[in-house]
């Protein structure tokens, strides 16, 4: 078992593959929009795209 438990604070990472194309993240990426702005005003979301082996940063922010 993972032990996970709640916490008052979500931080969570988003590594999108920016290897895959296009065609393959667009049936998703609506979905994920979605998700991510339900998070609480207090989360903390960072996102990136993996290209080459290295994570590009394209957004980490305090959502509010």
């Amino acid at each position: 078992m993972a032990g996970w438990s709640k916490a008052e604070k979500l931080y969570l990472a988003v590594l999108i593959d920016d290897s895959l194309g296009q065609q393959r993240r667009q049936p998703v990426w609506s979905d994920l929009t979605s998700v991510l702005r339900r998070q609480a005003g207090h989360d903390y979301i960072s996102v990136a795209y993996a290209r080459n082996g290295n994570a590009m940063l394209a957004q980490d922010s305090q959502r509010s």
